[in-house]
């Protein structure tokens, strides 16, 4: 009989170990749960992954082929070209790039509202002769006694 008692002893745990015993339960359930959350967040990683290298590999590819092509001709200025350029003139060409890429039909209308903005001629129209006719209209002369011309590229606002 005295042994029994010690065996059904050692069977029987305090308080405080079975709450120890029942948390590393609990927490091992938890570690289980997030531990396959994070395999399959890998996994799903890993596939975005692939995907994007593969997406890449297909982008880079259309745009040398679209390149290659001619694609972005009008963006890029030659070399000699860009010498040759002012600033002004390299706004004025960068600006109507982008009013083409915007709507490619409205190159010659943009062109003809800013030269008339300008204040300079349609192509087509005798320049001697509009800038004649304007000194005229203003009635500007020089000291000497003779007309002066204006220019469009003046700062001045334009005579009137």
């Amino acid at each position: 009989g005295a042994e029994e008692g010690a065996e059904g002893d050692a069977d029987v745990i305090d308080q405080e170990t079975y709450d120890a015993m029942a948390r590393a339960k609990r927490r091992k359930g938890e570690y289980r749960v997030a531990y396959e959350d994070v395999k399959s967040l890998k996994t799903a990683v890993s596939q975005m992954s692939d995907e994007v290298t593969q997406f890449r590999a297909v982008f880079v590819n259309e745009f040398q082929e679209w390149y290659d092509k001619g694609g972005g001709a009008e963006f890029r200025l030659e070399d000699e070209e860009e010498d040759e350029l002012d600033y002004g003139e390299k706004f004025d060409h960068l600006e109507m790039q982008l009013h083409l890429r915007d709507d490619p039909e409205s190159g010659a209308y943009f062109q003809s509202k800013k030269l008339m903005r300008a204040g300079k001629t349609r192509p087509g129209v005798d320049k001697s002769a509009m800038s004649t006719m304007r000194s005229r209209q203003s009635g500007q002369t020089l000291k000497g006694g003779s007309k002066k011309e204006w220019d469009p590229r003046d700062t001045a606002p334009r005579p009137r």
